[in-house]
């Protein structure tokens, strides 16, 4: 790695010309093969020829030049093989290969995705990089045996994508297999209900034609096929709800949906085999697909209230710069620094924990946690916190909490906590839901004993619709998801509510 890393032997040239690697403009560029290839700097000029070295020179010849000079840290990035970072970002398969995920800076293009995933050219020992470009996040899969998760650091960081331990991982998992699933089950819905839908217009025209009787039924019998998937596993949940609300002895919006999709359902078949009477398939299968993208457009709404606040903890710096007794510095992982200890935050750097300033004084931007604009003075013995920007000068800071302990730690707590909890507005609005269900249901059954003593046909029309016109959904749904889209507006704009 020694070698891969230091920079070739390099001449400045004298003339205008864009970096070889990044496209920056420069006078006064680095040339490291010839007088036709020059860069903007030495970091531009070593991941060229790192690139290059490998046979990679594809890279340069497809990239949207990002426009920037290569910018690494020059970290030795020791605290990723530190025992307390590797046990909480890392997990080891049967096979003993590593996984990690890793946020990067500086990805911009597609150009970074094809580079990375080739990151196992330049260093022994990996099996694969898959890069999400959306997130900026690299999955890494390696043989510890061979390297250690260092080496693979100062390779990106080289290249010019600084790593960082990648947050939430878990949770962006899970969210990513539950959008998955919502997503196949309004695909499937979907494509039943269009299906549905076009058989439904052959009907009516066929009716209006007098198509013969024993192809309205094999179109009515093909309706009735795709009917049923559609309820046994897109439209579940809206039983599976109902039927936990009405065990629980209160009155969902779910209820009338489940009720009206039973009903239609339930009279479209009884039509379906005495061969005549309207199906109301296309009816229901379309009100599943609809009532699915609600939801998944709700669940879609509540969760950018939390996005941002966990953007804002990925902010926070993931390790600290410990101050040892020889004086000396080891970047050890933030959650790892002892109460007591002493850590040093460079003039730039994030603070990573809360503490006393032990030396040096400095101004910090608290706009993270105060919302003020104003840097702030800082001397020997005030008090500092985590996500805070050291902006002038180096200081030394006791450690008096680190980690979840830390105040933005807990001030990001209490806003999940929130999240977690409903608004009144939205627990009026669900109390006002749950009324209107029960008066509905009661109006349903009225309606049903009026017009069935006149037309039982025509009182099952009257009472899938009025089940379908009135359920609260706009009521009950409308009410979270405002509250969420403001929370996560507010958060955005870095108020936390």
């Amino acid at each position: 790695m020694s070698t891969l890393l230091a920079p070739p032997p390099a001449h400045v040239a004298t003339r205008t010309a864009p970096c070889a690697h990044c496209g920056l403009q420069t006078l006064s560029a680095v040339d490291v093969a010839d007088s036709d290839t020059v860069f903007c700097c030495a970091a531009c000029a070593t991941a060229f020829a790192m690139i290059h070295e490998h046979g990679l020179g594809a890279y340069h010849r497809f990239t949207e030049r990002r426009g920037t000079a290569v910018q690494p840290t020059g970290r030795a990035f020791a605290d990723f093989d530190h025992e307390a970072f590797q046990s909480r970002y890392v997990t080891h398969d049967v096979d003993g290969m590593a996984h990690v995920a890793l946020a990067l800076e500086g990805v911009h293009c597609a150009s970074c995705v094809w580079l990375i995933e080739r990151v196992p050219l330049l260093v022994s020992g990996v099996a694969r990089a898959e890069l999400d470009v959306r997130q900026s996040r690299a999955a890494v899969t390696w043989d510890p045996r061979a390297t250690q998760l260092s080496d693979i650091a100062r390779t990106l960081d080289a290249l010019g994508y600084t790593p960082h331990p990648y947050r939430g991982g878990e949770r962006a998992a899970l969210r990513q297999r539950e959008d998955r699933a919502m997503l196949v089950r309004i695909g499937v819905a979907g494509a039943i209900a269009t299906n549905v839908m076009l058989i439904a217009l052959a009907l009516y025209a066929g009716e209006l034609n007098t198509m013969d009787a024993g192809t309205l039924a094999l179109f009515r019998w093909i309706s009735l096929g795709l009917t049923i998937p559609a309820l046994l596993w897109p439209g579940r949940v809206f039983f599976t709800s109902a039927w936990a609300a009405l065990r629980a002895g209160t009155m969902h919006m779910d209820v009338p949906i489940a009720l009206a999709l039973a009903a239609g359902a339930t009279r479209g078949a009884i039509n379906t085999v005495s061969g005549s009477g309207p199906i109301y398939f296309d009816g229901v299968c379309a009100l599943v697909f609809l009532l699915l993208v609600g939801r998944f457009l709700q669940a879609r709404g509540q969760r950018a209230a939390t996005d941002a606040t966990e953007q804002l903890f990925a902010l926070t710096p993931a390790t600290a710069r410990l101050v040892q007794a020889d004086g000396s510095e080891l970047d050890v992982p933030a959650d790892a620094v002892q109460i007591g200890s002493v850590i040093s935050v460079h003039a730039g750097e994030m603070i990573p924990v809360d503490g006393d300033v032990l030396a040096g004084r400095s101004t910090l931007n608290r706009a993270i946690l105060t919302g003020e604009s104003a840097d702030v003075h800082v001397d020997v013995g005030d008090m500092v916190y985590a996500g805070t920007l050291n902006r002038t000068a180096a200081l030394q800071v006791t450690v008096r909490a680190s980690g979840d302990d830390s105040r933005i730690a807990r001030i990001l707590a209490q806003v999940d906590e929130s999240a977690r909890r409903r608004a009144p507005v939205v627990l009026l609005a669900d109390r006002l839901a749950s009324r209107v269900v029960t008066v509905v249901l009661i109006l349903a059954v009225i309606t049903f004993g009026i017009w069935v003593r006149r037309d039982s046909t025509a009182a099952w029309d009257h009472v899938i619709a009025l089940l379908i016109v009135t359920c609260p959904c706009a009521l009950a749904l409308a009410t979270p998801l405002a509250m969420s889209a403001a929370v996560g507006h507010a958060a955005r704009a870095g108020i936390y509510v």
